[in-house]
């Protein structure tokens, strides 16, 4: 008798839980299909993020941290059309004789550079190969949510096959953020409602919601010793390439977007001219271009801090003089 009741038991038991199971499962089911359809207008910055992961994003092999653009592949995302060439740079395909007797700009940097949410043709790659001309080819290798290191690791990959005359490398606050380790989980990778609750539950965790906050995070990044560590390797792997290669190189130092008024990030832009400057490369600094303004006129939209078109118009000009000294006189 106690041996059915214990079996009864245990098949109510495992009944409850396939019904839990697929409870979650289809209130799980039901919020995804509520996620996608409230962010089908392409206007959340995180899914928009996370499309241009899936879509236009690849692992990298084993010698490579991080992860690389897609080669040949282009998607819609945040309004905007974003084409990835052979090479796996944002623009149009380049073959060796589209740079035979032209001066090679290769532009390294993160997001920003990349020209998330702005078109082509308004990001700064695409005004200063309108401002520098037919002589020069401007390309374009940035690439969304990788740390300085990562892009210098990513460029010994790239080096050799652009062999450029002038490398620019435009770091921002983010340049020390520490590394992901590894993919997202599959789940994360393939479910709009699990990014949304990792992107939250990461945010929570960093506590990085306000002004100060924000400071605190950086600071703490650029000053660590893991971080200033990451700093150092980056700094050598592009003076390896340098010295391999035998081009000029440039820093040219990006803003935080948040503040233009009240702007408490100049310690890392002494930590980045003073390194530069120790390895005899130029070096300029952005923010002046837009110190005291409104900070949300130069953002991409209400919701998402990355600069516009309008603020590569005014980063051009420095940008390109600065382009048309180095590559008009010897030296580093």
């Amino acid at each position: 008798m106690s041996s059915g009741n214990g079996g009864t038991a245990v098949k109510s038991i495992g009944l409850q839980a396939v019904k839990l199971f697929l409870s979650f499962a289809l209130a799980f089911a039901a919020g995804e299909m509520l996620v996608r359809v409230a962010t089908s207008s392409q206007d959340h910055y995180v899914i928009e993020m996370w499309r241009y992961a899936n879509l236009l994003q690849q692992t990298t092999p084993e010698f490579l941290p991080g992860h690389e653009h897609r080669p040949g592949t282009s998607a819609d995302l945040q309004h905007v059309n974003i084409r990835i060439n052979n090479l796996g740079l944002r623009g149009p395909d380049i073959d060796a004789d589209m740079l035979k007797d032209k001066k090679v700009v290769v532009l390294l940097g993160d997001s920003i550079t990349f020209g998330w949410g702005v078109p082509e043709a308004e990001t700064l790659a695409g005004q200063l190969q309108e401002r520098l001309g037919s002589d020069f080819v401007i390309l374009n290798a940035g690439i969304g949510n990788m740390n300085l290191e990562q892009l210098a690791a990513r460029w010994h990959d790239l080096n050799a096959r652009l062999s450029p005359d002038l490398l620019v490398v435009l770091p921002t606050m983010r340049a020390t953020d520490p590394q992901q380790e590894g993919r997202a989980s599959l789940l994360v990778r393939k479910s709009q409602l699990a990014a949304l609750a990792s992107a939250f539950f990461t945010r929570v965790a960093g506590g990085t919601s306000g002004h100060e906050d924000l400071v605190t995070y950086y600071r703490r990044n650029w000053t660590g010793e893991k971080m200033t560590a990451s700093l150092d390797r980056a700094f050598i792997t592009i003076a390896s390439e340098q010295k391999a290669g035998k081009y000029k190189v440039l820093f040219a130092m990006l803003p935080e977007t948040n503040d233009f008024v009240n702007y408490p990030y100049n310690f890392a832009t002494e930590i980045i001219q003073r390194r530069t400057e120790s390895y005899g490369w130029e070096f300029v600094d952005l923010f002046p271009l837009f110190k005291g303004e409104e900070s949300q006129k130069y953002w991409v939209s209400g919701h998402d801090i990355h600069l516009n078109g309008a603020a590569f118009t005014k980063i051009k000009e420095p940008v390109a003089e600065k382009i048309l000294s180095m590559l008009s006189q010897g030296g580093n």
